[in-house]
């Protein structure tokens, strides 16, 4: 009787056991489960948050170029052009300002979409090259800006990929590391990388510059 007592002692501990660990092992899980959610998270603000910076400065070389533009027509201005780009641009603000619930980056940006595809579709080649100026020099300052932005929120900044994709958004795609919970042999405490991806809201005008494209890859 003892025997079997003890027998039915060491079972039920054993089954106790079992069921630790593997209540154990699902915890583990179901955490590994939330830090990449939480990772992935941060990887889309990430580059969100990149997109949005770098496609401010594409509209400030913008705004900076066409000024120049503008000026190159200086003394012409009265005799051939009824209004500036800018005087254009701000009147399409006002036109479509109560169109929707537009934010103030969103309207400006897309007023000038309106007026500046407008302006190379009817052949404006001067504006073209100062549009195209202020492209370059937007793209040469990009990676410089978007590696802060993701430094400064403790993103992966190798392998990140910016690029003008097929919707003429500025794209940012980058890289965030996390290292899994272990758990004996069942999970494995290897670092992985979760990729997200943000984009801008597009800059439309540039379907009428078909042959322009522009990327740029991390090392």
């Amino acid at each position: 009787m003892k025997k079997i007592l003890k027998e039915e002692r060491g079972n039920t501990m054993l089954l106790t056991l079992g069921m630790v660990f593997v209540m154990a092992l699902m915890l583990v899980v179901i955490l590994n489960f939330a830090n990449v959610f939480v990772v992935k998270e941060v990887a889309s603000s990430n580059a969100e948050q990149a997109s949005l910076v770098g496609a401010s400065l594409v509209v400030e070389k913008l705004k900076e170029e066409i000024e120049n533009y503008e000026d190159s027509l200086l003394g012409l201005i009265e005799e051939v052009v009824d209004e500036t780009i800018t005087e254009k641009i701000e009147n399409r603000k006002n036109e479509i300002k109560y169109e929707t619930n537009w934010l103030a980056h969103e309207l400006e940006l897309k007023a000038m979409n309106d007026v500046l595809e407008k302006e190379l579709r009817d052949g404006n080649i001067v504006l073209r090259g100062y549009i195209i100026t202020a492209l370059n020099r937007a793209t040469n300052e990009i990676p410089h800006l978007v590696q802060s932005n993701i430094v400064a929120n403790k993103g992966e900044v190798g392998g990140t990929r910016i690029r003008f994709n097929s919707d003429y958004r500025l794209e940012v795609e980058t890289y965030v590391e996390f290292s899994m919970i272990k758990m004996e042999n069942f999970v494995s405490d290897d670092k992985q990388k979760v990729k997200q991806s943000g984009e801008s809201p597009s800059f439309s005008f540039l379907k009428e510059l078909p042959f322009y494209s522009w990327s740029y890859t991390f090392p």
